[in-house]
């Protein structure tokens, strides 16, 4: 056989098996798609904006079966998420490390002084600033849809964060005070005890902190994870499991599609309770919000037999094997 017969054979064997493999696994996807067993149940919820302003409506779909799943829509899109920020608590951690002494500085009469009572206002002042403004743009971004909305929910964060950094940095000479006084308390426990030139200087000049002890004593550190690992934000979002509608006018109503499905491959069956907990959110939130409603609905799903579920699984493997057949043969054509 001529060698370029025999390469012609090898090129197309390789164009068979990659053409036939490949589409006898995309025909077996396919199939079991198409054959997947399908039984979610569509309810429909109806809900009336009874008062006289403009409302949005939260809602939340909860049931004691494990494995239901809920999914609410309007006209086919589905509704939008409600998050809440949470403010997060820096984990600290105590380290026993060895204690090495602190240079002294020098008392300066009079030069390099600086009075903290301005600075304390001025900080105290930046930091209510900042919280009306995360307040104002947190309700801005709740009301606007889209990335309008979450544009101004960013921006209200980061407010937020120079809120707490503000406060943070008003509160660190009382901090500081607080930790000497642990740290005296904590070396005294160990056998560290101050030096005279520290009880000096805390008695000359307020914010120097100097302690002298042996190589073989311990001082036990306070330190912040957070700020070790380059200052993470602390606001974070959370998803609270709940829907948002859009914006109701008084008198105005709305019919919603919940749609009730399974986590897994198979369905239950028997009849199951569902509960829908609808909160109304008012627009202007300078006004209180009502109490929330709840209403108790009931989902049934019929036996399904075991046969049914592995049809997909045998028609799939079904086809995959025609496939393969189908590379056998135009083998043997090729080689035979």
């Amino acid at each position: 056989m001529p060698p370029a017969s025999i390469a012609l054979k090898i090129f197309w064997t390789i164009v068979l098996v990659l053409v036939g493999g490949g589409s006898g696994i995309l025909l077996a996807i396919w199939f079991k798609k198409l054959f997947r067993v399908r039984a979610d149940k569509k309810h429909s919820l109806k809900l009336v904006n009874n008062g006289n302003l403009p409302s949005l409506f939260h809602l939340a779909v909860s049931s004691t079966q494990p494995g239901l799943t809920f999914s609410c829509s309007d006209n086919n899109i589905p509704l939008i998420p409600v998050f809440e920020e949470v403010l997060e608590v820096p984990e600290t951690q105590v380290v026993q490390e060895p204690f090495q002494q602190a240079a002294v500085p020098q008392k300066q009469n009079g030069a390099g002084t600086v009075k903290p009572n301005g600075a304390l206002k001025a900080g105290r002042a930046v930091a209510t600033k900042s919280g009306v403004l995360a307040g104002l743009l947190g309700t801005l971004g709740g009301l606007l849809p889209g990335k309008l909305g979450a544009g101004l929910k960013e921006k209200a964060a980061l407010a937020r964060d120079v809120q707490i950094r503000t406060a943070s940095a008003t509160q660190a000479p009382k901090t500081a005070a607080n930790k000497l006084d642990s740290l005296k308390t904590s070396g005294s426990r160990l056998g560290v005890r101050p030096s005279e030139n520290e009880n000096k200087s805390q008695g000359g000049s307020s914010g120097s902190i100097a302690a002298a002890s042996s190589p073989s004593q311990s001082q036990v550190v306070i330190s912040d994870r957070n700020a070790s690992q380059g200052g993470d934000r602390l606001l974070k979002r959370r998803d609270t499991g709940q829907v948002r509608t859009r914006e109701l006018a008084p008198g105005e109503s709305l019919v919603l599609t919940l749609k009730i499905g399974v986590s897994h491959k198979r369905y239950p069956v028997g009849s199951f309770n569902y509960v829908v907990r609808s909160q109304q959110v008012p627009v202007d939130g300078h006004f209180d919000m009502p109490a929330a409603l709840s209403r108790t609905g009931t989902v049934y799903f019929k036996k399904i037999s075991n046969f049914r579920y592995l049809v997909p699984f045998i028609g799939g493997s079904l086809v995959f094997l025609i496939a393969l057949y189908g590379i056998y043969y135009g083998l043997t054509y090729l080689w035979g």
